[in-house]
């Protein structure tokens, strides 16, 4: 009968527990929805804090576009660093929708240092000589899905993302496997073959992209020209390089 009535209560807390989750995300997204053009330049998170009167102390934020330093420093804020379209600094907190304001800033972001997930395996102690860690992508944060409405624009705009290719920076490369077995990654991910020579594969790509649009207008009038002015000669001429180009690649390993 104990038993019984612990589980009644423990369902209760884990529902009452939900509840509030989903609750606390309809406040977020209220918030969001209530910032000015101003207000949107913030982080969000500095923005919900801006919202909720937590206007007391600084907070390291990175500012993005044209910003004057000397405007900065009579706001109070310590630089840290600065470059021609972005300053680092300390910020008083309550002085963030002013500097957003300037039609000059185009984002303030909590500044944030590099950070990876790493997992030690079995037996892994400090200091331990030939030691390795093996790396692995973050796990998929459900609660975000809803938390920027990703799931409204995916019913309304009936978009999903599937099958666009996009490009990132990452060090877990040696936990893709892991992260494709998880479900995290799509199993069609590419990923250049050398580190080390991560540039120059990105200029053999754009070559073999640019290449012959760039040399086809020299080209044809000779090929034309050969056809007596026949662009069937240089239709069936440009269909003879294509087939050629597949025939090359075909021995070319896929990437991992």
């Amino acid at each position: 009968m104990a038993g019984a009535v612990g589980l009644v209560l423990a369902g209760a807390l884990a529902g009452t527990a939900r509840a509030d989750e989903w609750d606390q995300i309809a406040a977020l997204q209220r918030i969001k929805a209530s910032l000015t053009p101003a207000e949107r330049k913030l982080d969000s998170r500095l923005a919900v804090e801006l919202k909720q009167g937590k206007t007391s102390g600084t907070r390291e934020v990175d500012i993005r576009g044209e910003v004057s330093v000397a405007k900065l420093r009579d706001l109070g804020a310590v630089i840290r660093a600065a470059s021609r379209h972005s300053v680092r600094a300390a910020v008083p907190i309550d002085k963030l929708e002013a500097i957003a304001k300037w039609p000059g800033v185009k984002r303030v972001d909590e500044s944030v240092g590099a950070i990876t997930a790493v997992i030690r395996p079995p037996g892994w102690t400090p200091g331990k000589p030939g030691q390795e860690l093996r790396r692995r992508a973050a796990p998929v944060i459900s609660e975000g899905d809803a938390a920027h409405a990703a799931d409204i624009a995916r019913s309304q705009a009936r978009v999903s993302g599937v099958g666009v290719k996009v490009c990132a920076l990452s060090d877990g490369v040696d936990s893709l496997a892991d992260a494709q077995a998880a479900g995290e990654l799509p199993p069609d991910v590419d990923v250049l073959p050398d580190q080390d020579n991560a540039a120059k594969d990105l200029g053999v790509f754009n070559i073999a992209a640019a290449l012959p649009s760039s040399m086809a207008p020299a080209i044809a009038p000779a090929i034309l020209a050969i056809g007596h002015g026949s662009y069937s000669v240089l239709y069936a001429f440009a269909g003879t390089c294509a087939i050629i180009g597949g025939a090359a690649i075909l021995p070319v390993k896929r990437v991992r």
